[in-house]
């Protein structure tokens, strides 16, 4: 293998670069220093090396850096943030990216524990004791799931409606619907009874108890439990990719039967973009539980299952996420 083509190591050094840059953007968003930056009045390197007592030469290293990846801009002797931070920054429209940009700092811990993660019955949420699970909900999966609010209003969810989470985690996003929907009467089901406990805690903290409970259930054992049209809608967000393919379609059909007036899920497909293809074996090194995005073809003959046994109902679906994922719609 001397004779090496010359795209292939070019290939190779633009990953590595492209790696590193990523790299160097969450050390910037974990340490703080992106948000002590702002787009208009320049910081110099030494007011934020006493600031936050960091090492002004690797300041200086990190700065020259981001000034050369257009990331930041030198202006009177300082340093503001470019055009191109604002669509990871905390004040983003684009929440999905700030969402993935969060999520790369969970990729690169579980990269850094591989000989570990990859093990069978291991993973990094194990190796950290459910740390990943506690954090990644508000952190990532939050900013991931945002935009899907707005739908909800638009097929009309409010009022005293009653919704029905499945796959709620620490309730994060379900306490997320309520800042934006207040007058909703949320369930949160999950079988983790530590991310149960935890947001149980949050709820009386922020005065939520009469309006987000939270209970210990498993979708593919619980769901059952649950009378026909005891909810308004039934909602699951990221949460297909922890059940095996063939587990899915009974999951849906239980969603559906439980709604009285809709359901709400989404599919993240492995085909649509490269994010969801490098994230599908990331992700499994995070949790044991993970069993992959779906792979389009699956996707599709789950879907026509379904619009074929409820033609009486408005089935539309929406690709979000940088188009990686579709948010599946059925309103009777």
């Amino acid at each position: 293998m001397e004779n090496v083509p010359k795209e292939h190591l070019n290939e190779v050094v633009n990953t590595l670069y492209e790696t590193w840059k990523g790299s160097l953007i969450t050390a910037g968003i974990n340490s703080g220093i992106f948000a002590s930056l702002n787009y208009n009045n320049p910081v110099t390197i030494d007011f934020l090396a006493e600031k936050m007592n960091y090492d002004r030469d690797k300041l200086d290293k990190w700065f020259y850096f981001c000034a050369s990846a257009g990331l930041v801009n030198r202006m009177d002797g300082g340093y503001i943030l470019s055009p191109k931070c604002h669509t990871f920054m905390p004040d983003s429209p684009f929440k999905d990216i700030v969402g993935f940009m969060r999520l790369n700092d969970f990729f690169m811990r579980s990269v850094v524990e591989a000989q570990h993660s990859f093990k069978k019955g291991s993973s990094l949420d194990k190796l950290t004791e459910g740390k990943i699970t506690r954090n990644y909900q508000p952190s990532v999966s939050d900013n991931l799931s945002i935009e899907l609010i707005e739908y909800f209003k638009q097929y009309n969810m409010g009022g005293e409606d009653t919704v029905l989470d499945v796959g709620c985690g620490i309730g994060a996003f379900a306490r997320t619907v309520l800042k934006n929907i207040p007058t909703l009467k949320i369930t949160g089901l999950d079988p983790n009874l530590f991310a149960i406990e935890w947001g149980r805690k949050e709820n009386r903290e922020k005065g939520l108890g009469d309006r987000l409970k939270m209970v210990v259930g498993d979708a593919a054992e619980d769901m059952g439990e649950f009378a026909d049209k005891s909810f308004d809608w039934v909602i699951a967000v990221n949460l297909f990719h922890f059940f095996p393919v063939q587990h899915r379609l009974k999951l849906m059909e239980n969603m559906i039967r439980i709604a009285k007036k809709g359901v709400f899920f989404t599919e993240t497909i492995i085909e649509k973009s490269k994010l969801a293809t490098a994230a599908d074996p990331l992700m499994a090194l995070l949790w044991n539980d993970f069993t992959g995005f779906f792979r389009e073809e699956d996707a599709d003959k789950i879907n026509n299952k379904l619009i074929e046994g409820h033609p009486d109902m408005k089935i539309e679906k929406h690709l979000i996420l940088q188009n990686s994922t579709y948010l599946m719609t059925f309103i009777k």
